[in-house]
């Protein structure tokens, strides 16, 4: 086998993502509300070529997730324009735990509002979103029990 017979090409030839590798993540709700006129809950959405992902950041203990079928998925763009295959994501338990060296263990629960005179600045910040799922979140106010 030579190196042209590989999947990889030559190492100076550029390989074209798939349509597929791309991820987004996005405030359900928006980021940035009034909380005395908007209630509505503060969901975390991922979204990828492969999957989605849910979070109520208010309850810590439940995930909606769902792997994406080959067949239905949109281009980046499209998936940018439609949110449709995130309404069916499936509703799963989420276990969050941080232990202790003395061993004690806690179970995340929920994460209190970035600003508390504020409620509508949101549960968390983005900090950083990559290619693919490289995504890190933070929640400064993380509850354990």
């Amino acid at each position: 086998m030579t190196e042209s017979d590989n999947d990889f090409g030559s190492p100076n030839e550029v390989i074209p993502a798939h349509p597929r590798d791309y991820t987004h993540s996005y405030w359900k709700n928006g980021w940035r509300r009034y909380p005395a006129i908007d209630k509505s809950p503060d969901i975390l959405c991922f979204e990828t070529g492969y999957y989605g992902f849910s979070l109520d950041v208010a309850n810590l203990k439940v995930a909606n997730f769902k792997i994406f079928d080959g067949d239905e998925q949109p281009s980046y763009t499209n998936a940018m324009k439609d949110t449709e295959r995130m309404k069916d994501l499936e509703e799963l338990p989420l276990n969050i735990q941080v232990a202790t060296l003395d061993g004690k263990t806690f179970q995340a629960t929920t994460a209190r509002p970035v600003n508390e005179n504020n409620k509508g600045l949101c549960h968390g910040r983005l900090w950083e979103a990559g290619r693919i799922a490289q995504v890190s979140v933070i929640f400064p106010g993380i509850c354990l029990l």
